[in-house]
């Protein structure tokens, strides 16, 4: 639009200079004037076309002045608007990376890890029998099936040795479920920038194909996946920290929630965790584009 305002000022600068420089032309050839010119008593005559001319190739120099002016100021404007709408445009995808791309990088990553050591432990016959039952006191105590007696302090046993091991697996389980629901449900589009937005569906592609290895019949199921990820997001966009979520695991209000998650890693030996984590790892690879993505647009 700018670039046409310009193309429009200098035809506009040309035709009035063409029009001017016709008159002179008119005036100086003008049968008349060269005839008073070459009569001494026609001087005055000839003072007057001058005049004339000076006068109207100051105009010229005004127009010609004007239009410069105005066509530096347009180019001014026109990259005061670039330099604004690329300032618009960081601001966005600064935006979309706090509040969901960054936290499901975080998330994916710390569950990938944990799923690898959960691996190493199946084929393990002995290490596997060792930490299920860490996983069955989990679906015990949801299930009110079995509890310690009141010397057993389940919240300790959270915060210390095999039964952090076994909550936290929850828990980064959980926090992957959120930030995935988040992304899934909300569809975190840009509007300055199309570009992004295909990126975003390709990392929710690979979200899709992680919920589905994660669920299955003997799998969390993928409604289940999608109601733990709502149930972990506060009203303010972060996820319960720890400590909020084995207070859960402790409500008999809210502990059945978790159910099916506990359940599910107490047969973990039995998993395909081999599928989830190559799920994981193809999702963290797109956050490898992620940044000659952003450079690319933000020098554009």
């Amino acid at each position: 639009m700018l670039k046409g305002k310009c193309k429009e000022h200098n035809v506009i600068l040309r035709i009035a200079i063409s029009f001017l420089i016709g008159i002179g032309i008119i005036f100086l050839f003008n049968p008349h004037v060269l005839a008073q010119a070459s009569n001494s008593e026609g001087s005055s005559s000839i003072a007057v076309v001058g005049v004339i001319l000076g006068g109207l190739f100051g105009i010229i120099g005004g127009i010609a002045a004007a239009i410069v002016t105005s066509t530096q100021k347009i180019k001014e404007l026109k990259e005061e608007f670039r330099l604004h709408e690329k300032e618009q445009i960081r601001k966005e995808i600064a935006q979309l990376r706090r509040d969901y791309l960054n936290p499901l990088k975080l998330s994916a990553d710390e569950l990938k890890e944990r799923l690898k050591t959960l691996k190493n432990k199946q084929s393990d016959g002995a290490e596997a029998a060792r930490v299920r039952p860490w996983f069955v006191t989990i679906k015990d105590y949801i299930t009110r099936d079995y509890r310690p007696d009141k010397n057993f302090s389940f919240s300790n046993w959270c915060n210390g040795g095999e039964g952090y091991f076994a909550v936290s697996t929850l828990y980064l389980t959980l926090a992957y479920f959120a930030t995935a629901t988040r992304i899934r449900e909300e569809m975190p589009f840009t509007i300055l920038v199309p570009k992004y937005n295909e990126y975003i569906k390709i990392l929710t592609n690979h979200i899709e194909k992680t919920r589905m290895d994660f669920g299955g019949t003997y799998g969390i199921w993928e409604e289940i996946q999608d109601s733990i990820g709502r149930i972990a997001l506060r009203s303010d966009g972060d996820i319960m920290d720890y400590k909020a979520f084995y207070t859960a695991l402790m409500d008999d209000r809210t502990c059945s929630a978790f159910l099916r998650m506990a359940d599910y890693y107490v047969d973990f030996k039995d998993k395909d965790f081999a599928s989830i984590i190559s799920s994981l790892e193809a999702l963290l690879d797109e956050f490898d584009h992620d940044g000659v993505l952003y450079k690319e647009l933000i020098e554009a």
